[in-house]
Order: C-alpha cells, then structure tokens, then sequence
C-alpha cells in the first residue's frame, strides 16, 4: 500500500459500542478508513474524543473479529481501486448519452 500513515497502537477494544479505541499518533479525520500491517482494511474512522492535543480514535471495524487488533498498529491511507456496482456504470453511460444526445439535438434545431 501506498503512502500509508501510522495512526497508533489500539489499546482496546469498547464493550458498550464494539468499536477500537486508539491514542492518535497522526492527524485524522471521522470517515477515513484504516488499515492494518498488512494492507486489510479494518475499519473507518468513527469518533475523535479527549484532548485536542492528544486525542483518541473510536474506529468502527469492518472484520468480523475487531478484538484481534487490539495491541496491534494500524494505518491510515487511500484506497487505490473505485469500486463501482454495474448498476452504476450503467446510468452513468445512460446519463452520459442523453446529455451528449441532447446537447447535439439543440445545437441543430
């Protein structure tokens, strides 16, 4: 993975909300997804709370056994692959042809 930040240590994983909880060592933002070492995502960014000079991270996991990572570093970095449904691809080439169609009708009237 590419241009990866360390982000902390987890210390623990939450009982009331499921979520790791982590001392931030980088700047970082609720939404941003996380990785550990070996590239796997682990969860997104869900909180920020404590000291603004030193604050800690709730991070909402996306695997199915979050309490593995506890004591483990994780990163902060960039998804490299669009993931894109066919769906989507279609309406967008839908969407795309009636524009450029359109726009040729009125230019011709």
């Amino acid at each position: 993975m590419k241009s990866r930040r360390g982000l902390g240590t987890v210390s623990h994983l939450s009982s009331s909300s499921g979520n790791l909880i982590l001392k931030a060592e980088a700047k970082v933002r609720i939404g941003e997804p996380t990785f550990a070492e070996g590239g796997r995502q682990v969860g997104v960014v869900f909180d920020l709370f404590g000291p603004v000079t030193h604050p800690f991270v709730s991070i909402r996991p996306k695997v199915k056994d979050p309490e593995r990572y506890v004591g483990e570093p994780l990163f902060l970095g960039r998804r490299t692959i669009v993931e894109y449904s066919e769906k989507s691809v279609d309406i967008l080439y839908i969407v795309a042809y009636c524009i450029f169609n359109t726009t040729y009708m009125i230019w011709f009237i």
